[in-house]
């Protein structure tokens, strides 16, 4: 922990005004995010209710299912930050700035997906009005989304000066985490050690060297965790392909541009033409997940009729992800000629 604190540029003092309005106001978004995540997980995962609820089929139900994945990870990087947060020490200004960027981003996903239940009702409402349960549902909507939106506004009020640092990053953080740890848990005390020695002079050098390789390898190994527990449960079968491809891409997206936002690893600068291919890179792995929810409506423009199988799902995706790529790199790069 003390190497870590050492790489800050400036850091508030114990006594500083500000920290605890940052504090209150991380957690109370932190609750937001938590009420956010056992509505959304309840609405999805409870057969009883599932069947019920208007946002349950896509495309909103493809925000509901990756903010499951991707708030909660949010919640993780708030969490163990805010664990690193002493009262009687210094906090180094980029942590501050990271916990309270994680909690935001927890929050604005939340509100996405929460946009996209509202869109649910509103699009889907029965013709004979909606049952009990829906009752009950749209209005546990109504309370969390009225307490995430409160949540926001008050991260909106905290005030925190530009971190001149990007250290320490949030392996650093995770490194610092492991020490303490170890520290107060005497019975993992050896294993934190020995993982937080492996991170410090292995895993972190390696991730801040090679970035986007290091999250490409760690989205694989998130849509092949995902495939084989549906294969688990329902054998199997050549859609697992499509899910493996459609959870990789946008276990990819989250990295590159969430883990940019949380600063989760301090790269070196890289050239515009390198930073371009992340980026176009990033938003076409964005419209794979994007293409598979609003695939209806891209049947309807493209006159596919019925010829919506598993083979024209994944040309679907795939010339989504392509054309994307290339609109937004021909888009960037144009963006920086002289004019």
């Amino acid at each position: 922990m003390t190497a870590a604190l050492g790489r800050s540029a400036a850091a508030l003092a114990p006594g500083d005004a500000r920290r605890p309005a940052i504090g209150r106001a991380v957690r109370r978004a932190l609750a937001a995010a938590l009420l956010f995540t056992v509505f959304t997980a309840i609405s999805k995962e409870v057969r009883a209710v599932y069947g019920h609820v208007p946002w349950a089929e896509d495309p909103y139900d493809t925000f509901v299912s990756f903010a499951l994945f991707f708030v909660p990870l949010s919640m993780a990087v708030a969490v163990g930050r805010l664990a690193l947060c002493r009262v009687g020490e210094p906090l180094p200004e980029a942590r501050a700035e990271g916990l309270v960027r994680a909690v935001r981003l927890a929050l604005a996903m939340s509100l996405v997906t929460l946009a996209a239940d509202w869109a649910g009702v509103l699009f889907t409402w029965p013709a004979g009005g909606p049952d009990t349960v829906a009752v009950a549902a749209i209005a546990a909507l109504v309370v969390t989304s009225a307490v995430v939106v409160a949540g926001m506004a008050g991260l909106a009020r905290v005030h925190l000066p530009e971190a001149g640092s990007v250290e320490p990053d949030g392996l650093a953080d995770l490194v610092a985490l492991a020490r303490v740890l170890g520290l107060r848990v005497p019975a993992l005390r050896r294993l934190a050690g020995w993982a937080a020695s492996v991170g410090e002079t292995r895993l972190a050098p390696l991730v801040r060297a090679r970035p986007v390789s290091s999250a490409a390898v760690v989205s694989l190994a998130f849509g092949a965790g995902l495939a084989l527990t549906a294969a688990r449960a329902e054998g199997l079968a050549p859609v697992l392909w499509l899910m493996l491809a459609v959870a990789a891409c946008a276990m990819f997206a989250f990295l590159v541009v969430g883990g940019s936002w949380l600063r989760l690893v301090a790269v070196t600068p890289s050239s515009a033409i390198h930073r371009r291919l992340v980026a176009a890179t990033a938003a076409g792995a964005i419209a794979v997940p994007g293409s598979l929810a609003f695939r209806e409506a891209a049947w309807d423009v493209l006159g596919r009729g019925a010829a919506r199988g598993l083979e024209d799902l994944a040309v679907l995706v795939a010339i989504a992800a392509v054309v994307t790529f290339a609109v937004v790199l021909v888009a960037l790069t144009a963006a920086r000629r002289p004019r």
